[in-house]
């Protein structure tokens, strides 16, 4: 039988034990890792909301201070300004930007009847602001910027009472521009960047 020596019997335990500490702590660190992800994530919705909150309010005091040209990601705003009669009288252009436009708060946009320019830059679900926008007698033209619309919607611009410029970039194919001339004899159609080579119809 060989002859062992002491530390050659405790190796196997030593790097047993070796093995559980280190699995502990990288345990303890992911545990540690996931906290701050966590907390982090809650830090920065909070900031956020806080930023969102400051923007509202100072856009809300801007436009009570005469500014007519209003960018809005946020439906409370819109809320904010159509509840207030001042504004409702004085907004005469509306940008949303960068934002989804689901939320039926933003068809409050039909409140403000003296808006005569909309403008849309990389926002979801514009479909459901042009629902209510068509039937508004005051918009004259609308901006589209990486914004995609439904063929509906498309056809929908025929239906505004008094739209005069229409302009698309990155919206439509080169092969809707003439069809879009067709719907629209009586307004200028501007498409200096096209979506694709693709047609959409």
């Amino acid at each position: 039988m060989p002859n062992l020596q002491h530390d050659d019997v405790l190796k196997p335990k030593r790097t047993a034990s070796g093995c559980i500490v280190a699995f502990v702590v990288v345990v303890a660190l992911l545990v540690s890792l996931g906290m701050f992800a966590r907390h982090s994530r809650i830090r920065t919705r909070v900031e956020f909301a806080r930023h969102q909150e400051e923007q509202r309010l100072q856009t809300f005091a801007d436009v009570k201070a005469g500014r007519s040209d209003v960018s809005i990601s946020d439906p409370e705003l819109l809320t904010m300004l159509a509840n207030d009669p001042e504004c409702v009288e004085d907004v005469t252009s509306i940008y949303f930007y960068m934002t989804d436009l689901a939320d039926s708060r933003f068809r409050r946009l039909a409140e403000l009847n003296n808006v005569v320019h909309v403008g849309f830059y990389e926002c979801q679900n514009a479909d459901n602001v042009l629902l209510v926008a068509k039937d508004m007698d005051s918009i004259q033209s609308i901006r589209f910027e990486a914004t995609r619309i439904s063929d509906q919607a498309l056809r929908s611009l025929g239906e505004f009472p008094d739209l005069r410029k229409v302009h698309f970039e990155q919206v439509v194919a080169d092969e809707t521009i003439e069809w879009l001339n067709e719907l629209l004899p009586n307004t200028t159609v501007e498409t200096p960047f096209p979506a694709s080579k693709e047609p959409q119809f």
